[in-house]
């Protein structure tokens, strides 16, 4: 599926929103393209929710909100999805509100399966009028012990730092950060955030 000419159509009549180039005006061109998809008949289309912590648009009205075990803090200022599809519709989209000084491009740049994430689910385009309850708050997860971070995380940090023949530093203490960064908010296990950051740090150190 390719939508660049709609894309472009309503690029044409909102060029406005483009060159303005705000999260705001993003967020507002994105919404005229999921209108002119459902208007062509394919209502499936809607925004793809961002979680705390990513890039985002937060609108003024129906966020946060609670979607499965998710709470959503916005969407996305410049990609659109539905069950089939992600797309990303905006070069230099700008995910700030100080606008970027040059305007967003339209485009239609379909995102790979494998790049999707379980915490950006699909958003309907009519959140704000809905009168969804206020999100529950989340169930607070246990600590995993002083043992398990030792055992299981501190171990297995400072051997893969010897074997790279290098000092652990100041900077190591991302991978625990990373750690329950992920367990906290991101719905991993500790178990499967510790394996991912044993991952990405073996990487940073060439192992």
């Amino acid at each position: 599926m390719n939508q660049i000419e709609l894309v472009r159509a309503v690029a044409a009549a909102h060029q406005e929103l483009l060159n303005r180039n705000t999260n705001a005006s993003c967020f507002q061109f994105i919404t005229k393209v999921i209108e002119a998809l459902h208007a062509a008949g394919d209502t499936s289309w809607g925004y793809v929710g961002k979680t705390g912590g990513e890039a985002q648009y937060a609108p003024p009205t129906g966020f946060p909100r609670q979607m499965g075990p998710y709470t959503l803090t916005g969407v996305s200022h410049d990609a659109i999805a539905n069950p089939q599809y992600r797309v990303d519709l905006l070069g230099r989209g700008n995910d700030s509100p100080v606008p970027l000084g040059v305007p967003a491009l339209p485009q239609w740049l379909e995102i790979p399966p494998e790049h999707w994430r379980a915490n950006n689910p699909i958003v309907p385009i009519g959140f704000a009028n809905t009168s969804a309850p206020p999100p529950a708050a989340p169930a607070q997860k246990p600590y995993p012990g002083d043992a398990f971070f030792i055992e299981k995380l501190g171990a297995d940090l400072a051997a893969d730092y010897a074997e790279a023949k290098q000092a652990m530093n100041a900077g190591s203490v991302v991978w625990i950060s990373r750690t329950l960064w992920r367990y906290l908010n991101e719905g991993m296990t500790i178990e499967q955030s510790t394996a991912q950051s044993r991952k990405e740090w073996r990487a940073a150190l060439g192992l």
